[in-house]
């Protein structure tokens, strides 16, 4: 799983962290910038196809309480080249299966 960002940036706004257990896979999208959001890019797999997937998203609209975190998640069609808005100063969880 690859990301591409829409800046050529030195170090990228948003990181990443991907993790596979057999046909389970997560992806960790971290935003390092405190002002702007960014859109990027999932470039899935060869012979992954369009699945459904959860987006978690903790953000920092009040991080002094638990109110940041969105404990329902929202349902997401996952393709390759699928585009993901990381809201600025946030992390989101976006899990699937195979």
């Amino acid at each position: 799983v690859l990301m591409r960002h829409a800046t050529e940036e030195k170090f990228p706004p948003v990181g990443s962290a991907v993790f596979r257990n057999g046909k389970q896979w997560a992806i960790l999208l971290f935003s390092r910038d405190f002002t702007r959001p960014y859109q990027v890019g999932i470039q899935l797999p060869k012979g992954l196809k369009k699945c459904k997937a959860s987006v978690w998203e903790l953000n920092a609209e009040d991080m002094s309480t638990r109110t940041g975190f969105h404990t329902s998640p929202r349902s997401l069609r996952l393709r390759n080249g699928s585009q993901i808005l990381v809201p600025a100063h946030s992390v989101q969880l976006i899990t699937f299966q195979e």
